[in-house]
Parts: structure tokens; C-alpha cells; sequence
């Protein structure tokens, strides 16, 4: 159910004496205490009847007290030590696959410095229960498992999405997390912008504060509609492209527009998403509606953000060069 984590070799003797564990040990009970090894001591119930445990088995494991009942439906052995680390599996475990630890919890396993943090933050899109106590649910409109990464056994928020949820969601600690993060992953910069560039971000109530607060630290900050035809104009140049018609002229049934780069030949559009004039959830739906005009005359339309065109210049290269050549 859940990936690999380390489990110290004292844990390793609990789980074996607390499990039965012998060379005489049955199929299932051997493969729950490894599962449980794996998992900071803790599993499960329908884990555990998965791996061929029955009820009855399970009951009587808490009957004697050799099992403790940490969650709903989930389990840790009693001789193991309660640890940070078990009580965020122990949650994840409860919530089901569709959750992920997220917020100061993901921030905390990141080992990100300057704070601390008692509650257990999650973050899901599957059905709401209550959470037990010391659990946070944060519920999210779209699947968070695309942004998740495995920190040592525990699966997490990626760091881009952790700074996100840090800042969009008025952290006092997000800020000084935006730094840490940028000091130690020289991609960062690159991930977090193509994180901002995903639509459900568009209508995130704080889009706007990440935004500003990566402006401000980054270098070379998002250029407006204007100025970012030029670089993307220069990249194609540099690779030996056809050379596009700038601001090219096109009536629509809603009027005329300017394609930032074209090739009216091969009726193709390619159009340039600034921060500046293309990312607020107005913007962002009439460009939607302009392309589909657009395609409705038989255009095929291509978008690229300042993001994409910075940090990743040859998928860039590659979308262009695959329409001209089809």
C-alpha cells in the first residue's frame, strides 16, 4: 500500500517478537510483520485481511495487546515507540491513496527550518469523513497525487507544491519556506513557475500572493504578451525554424485579433501566455474563447508561458517543429 521506509533494527525485533515472527511462522503473519516493518510499525485493516489475516486474527492480535489502534481501522505494534514519522503514516493510512501529507507536515519531512508543527496536515480529493484528532484534511478540487513525491518512505507534496500551499494559504512560514527551498534545489525556480502554469492554479483565491512573492526573487521576472514573442522568436531562429509572421492579423466573428507568431500557410497559431496579461481567470477564458474561434476557421493554436519558453525550451522546440512538419 505504501512505499518502502527505513525501520530501525530494534523495531525489526519488536515486530518479529510482537508478530510471532520465527522461521515457523505462517504465510500471512510474515507478510503483514514485513509490510509493517516497512511501514513504521504500522498497518491497515483491510491491508492486513489483503494479506491474508483474518478477522479473527486481528482481533485477538488486539485482544493481547500486541497491536494498538492508532487510527480508525488502523494499526501499530505496541512494543514499537510512537514516532512523528508513524503518526503521519498512521493518518495517510486512514485517508486512502487519494491523500498526501501536505502543508508545514510535507514542509516538516522536506526538513525545511523555523518551525514546528503538532497536527498532522493531508491533503485529498477523495470523500470527506471527519479526521480523527490531531489530523487536518484539506480537501483540493483536483487529483494532489500528480504534484506527490516519496520523502523517506512517506509520500508528500512535491516541494513546488508545498511552497504553493504555504504561501497561497497566507502561511506566516511560507516566505521563509519560498527561500529554503530556493537555496537548496537550483531547479526550483524552473518547477515552481511550470507549476504556476497549471490551470487549476488559475482560480486558486491565492494565486496572485505566489506570484508576486516568486516575481520578487526571481532574476529575469515574467514577461508581459509584448516582450515574450521576441525571445521565443529567437529560440526558433536559433534552431534553425522557418521563420514565423509576427502579429499576424486574423477576423474573428468576435473581431480582429494579432496572433503573436504564425504560419498563415500551414494555418498555424502560435501565442505567447505573460503573467502580465494572460493569468487571471478572466484573461484566461477569453484566450480559451479566441482559440476556439481560431480553430473553428481550421487554425491549429499553440500556447507557451514565459515558464516553458525559460525552463524548457527544447519540449518548446519540439511542439512547434511536430506541427510544421504535419
Amino acid at each position: 500500500m505504501w512505499p518502502p521506509a527505513q525501520t530501525a533494527d530494534g523495531d525489526e525485533r519488536n515486530i518479529n517478537h510482537h508478530m510471532g515472527g520465527s522461521s515457523h511462522t505462517r504465510r500471512p503473519e510474515e507478510a503483514v510483520r514485513r509490510r509493517m516493518q516497512a511501514q513504521f510499525g504500522c498497518i491497515h485493516r483491510d491491508e492486513a485481511l489483503a494479506l491474508g489475516l483474518s478477522r479473527r486474527q486481528i482481533d485477538r492480535l488486539l485482544l493481547e495487546g500486541r497491536w494498538r489502534r492508532v487510527r480508525p481501522s488502523v494499526y501499530r505494534i505496541a512494543g514499537i515507540p510512537p514516532t512523528w514519522e508513524q503518526k503521519v503514516f498512521s493518518a495517510l493510512a486512514w485517508a486512502g491513496r487519494s491523500a498526501v501529507a501536505s502543508h508545514l507536515t510535507a514542509a516538516r519531512r522536506w526538513r525545511f527550518e523555523g518551525f514546528s508543527t503538532k497536527a498532522i496536515h493531508l491533503s485529498t480529493n477523495g470523500a470527506w469523513r471527519r479526521p480523527p484528532d490531531g489530523v487536518i484534511v484539506h480537501r483540493v478540487g483536483h487529483c494532489v497525487l500528480s504534484h506527490a513525491a516519496n520523502v523517506g518512505g512517506i509520500r508528500v507534496t512535491s516541494m513546488p507544491r508545498t511552497v504553493f500551499d504555504l504561501i497561497a494559504g497566507g502561511n506566516e512560514h511560507g516566505d521563509s519556506v519560498l527561500d529554503q527551498a530556493i537555496r537548496r534545489r537550483g531547479t526550483f525556480f524552473g518547477q515552481m513557475w511550470l507549476l504556476l502554469d497549471e490551470p487549476w492554479t488559475h482560480r486558486h483565491r491565492g494565486i496572485a500572493t505566489v506570484r508576486r512573492a516568486m516575481e520578487q526573487r526571481t532574476p529575469m521576472r515574467a514577461s508581459t504578451q509584448i516582450d515574450l514573442a521576441d525571445p521565443l522568436r529567437r529560440l526558433m531562429r536559433s534552431s534553425r525554424l522557418p521563420a514565423p509572421v509576427p502579429e499576424f492579423a486574423v477576423e474573428l466573428p468576435s473581431g480582429l485579433i494579432h496572433i503573436d507568431l504564425a504560419y498563415p500557410l500551414l494555418k498555424l497559431a502560435i501565442e505567447c501566455d505573460g503573467y502580465g496579461s494572460h493569468m487571471d481567470p478572466t484573461s484566461f477564458e477569453r484566450d480559451r474563447a479566441r482559440d476556439a474561434e481560431l480553430m473553428a476557421l481550421g487554425w491549429r493554436v499553440l500556447r507557451f508561458t514565459w515558464a516553458q519558453i525559460t525552463y524548457r525550451p527544447d519540449w518548446v522546440l519540439e511542439q512547434v517543429r511536430g506541427r510544421l512538419t504535419t
